[in-house]
């Protein structure tokens, strides 16, 4: 019998198209991905919300772009860097005998909170071969690092000149001093958790104000160069006024001798004022620094004119540099700055990450519960930093690890440090009787004990980089 034509058999279904419409119990459903996107990255769920919520803040309060915690330990270690080849090219490197015992103890006296205040003698002594032959060395570096800390870090408002009004002529040296004061009432108070947010944020609005950075322009540099500005292109956005062509930001791609460009004046009343305050003081700061008796007592003597000129051309590009680094990490990182020094750090700890031994104790590693002798660079933490996110504060971050020198512990590292460093000759250190404080216990730990070497941090992983 046929089948008529308005009825049809139905259609065999693919095995496909059943297993879609009856799924096996067995299949557990897919999870959602714990990451978003992003074009530059892969981030987290709370890292992506965090990020949403900081650019609204961002773009409300018309306040500056968190900076990247990486940019700003880099620029750091670029300071770092340029620290130790000044001190390098232009301090004492041979003996120093030409200093009287009054000159050694006020250079140990001046380092203070950086090296133990103890005798010269006995502080180079227990120094490893190679800082003991450039002590000279050492020295200048751990002043340039304490001038720099004391200068621009101690007082994190040293910019303001305090003018009464725009006819002063002349600023108040110790303004800024009391301004600080001001500000640690209000992040100390009685109700801390809230006078902290707010003092945080005007803190931030402050350096905004005074050293602006528009943010249309980083995304023209972003649109043309497919990258995040550094801090020099950072610091050279500032002479933009708003408005400007994306053809004259194509201009700031070009490269520049000097490391960071003082200036460029900001598209800001306030800020046209500060800047020039501040390179003003910054060349303040490199002849007061310069014009010091002590320091000068571990420099080399330059034979031109033209040596002398340059010498404090890098001192004060080297200064710049760490002032406009400091303040891209104090506006940017919205915290405040903590500080590690000798204080801090009494003995050798390697695994606390504050520490890390400085070049010179290449092949005579300390071990662990060593003294402290000098802390050639303290180390910087940012504390109290505000996320933005329902005004909360973040963990901790930071920014490098303290930089130190440390004693030989026992009789036989003693030894063998004196042995290297004064060859075969080792009569007056084997012979020597034990230090006020040594004790067999000292001696026993020091033979079991390894050196502690500088390993390598543990890498992330992919996805983490």
């Amino acid at each position: 019998m046929a089948t008529p034509s308005s009825q049809k058999q139905p259609s065999k279904r693919s095995s496909d198209e059943e297993r879609e419409e009856f799924p096996l119990k067995c299949q557990s459903p897919v999870p959602n991905p714990a990451i978003y996107p992003n074009e530059m990255y892969l981030c987290r769920r709370d890292e992506y919300h965090e990020m949403i919520n900081h650019h609204k803040a961002v773009f409300y309060s018309r306040t500056r772009y968190r900076a990247a915690e990486v940019t700003v330990g880099d620029a750091f270690e670029s300071v770092f860097v340029r620290v130790r080849t000044w001190a390098t090219m232009w301090g004492k490197g041979e003996s120093l005998s030409h200093l009287s015992d009054s000159d050694k103890q006020a250079i140990i006296a001046s380092l203070d909170e950086y090296c133990v205040q103890e005798d010269w003698d006995s502080i180079l002594l227990n120094l490893p071969p190679a800082a003991r032959a450039n002590f000279g060395l050492i020295l200048v570096e751990t002043m340039l690092n304490q001038f720099i800390c004391t200068k621009f870090i101690d007082s994190p408002f040293w910019f303001m000149d305090g003018k009464i009004n725009a006819s002063d002529s002349e600023t108040q040296s110790d303004f800024h001093k009391r301004f600080q004061y001001v500000y640690e009432k209000l992040i100390q108070g009685q109700f801390m958790r809230t006078t902290l947010s707010f003092a945080l944020y005007y803190h931030v609005l402050l350096f905004c104000s005074c050293f602006f950075v528009p943010s249309i322009l980083v995304s023209y540099f972003n649109l043309l160069t497919d990258r995040q500005p550094d801090l020099l292109t950072l610091t050279k956005l500032q002479s933009f006024p708003r408005g400007c062509s994306m053809v004259e930001i194509h201009h700031c791609r070009k490269g520049n001798d000097e490391p960071c460009v003082m200036n460029n004046i900001p598209p800001t009343p306030v800020g046209r004022t500060t800047v020039k305050h501040r390179t003003a003081l910054v060349k303040t700061y490199t002849d007061e620094l310069m014009c010091s008796r002590l320091f000068q007592l571990l420099l080399r003597d330059p034979v031109t004119k033209y040596k002398r000129y340059q010498r404090k051309k890098d001192l004060r590009l080297l200064l710049e540099c760490a002032a406009q680094t400091v303040i891209h990490a104090d506006g940017g990182l919205y915290g405040n700055t903590n500080i590690v020094r000798l204080p801090d750090l009494p003995k050798f700890n390697h695994w606390s990450g504050q520490m890390i031994v400085h070049p010179f104790h290449a092949g005579f590693e300390p071990v662990e519960g060593s003294r402290v002798l000098i802390v050639t660079r303290p180390s910087y933490s940012y504390i109290d930093i505000l996320s933005l996110n329902h005004f909360a504060t973040v963990p901790p971050w930071r920014a490098n690890r303290a930089e130190v020198l440390v004693a030989a512990k026992g009789r036989k590292a003693r030894a063998l440090w004196a042995a290297a460093a004064a060859g075969d000759d080792r009569e007056d250190t084997v012979g020597r009787d034990k230090e006020e404080g040594d004790s067999q216990e000292d001696d026993d730990t020091e033979e079991i004990a390894e050196p502690v070497r500088d390993l390598p941090p543990l890498r992330d992983t992919f996805w983490r980089q």
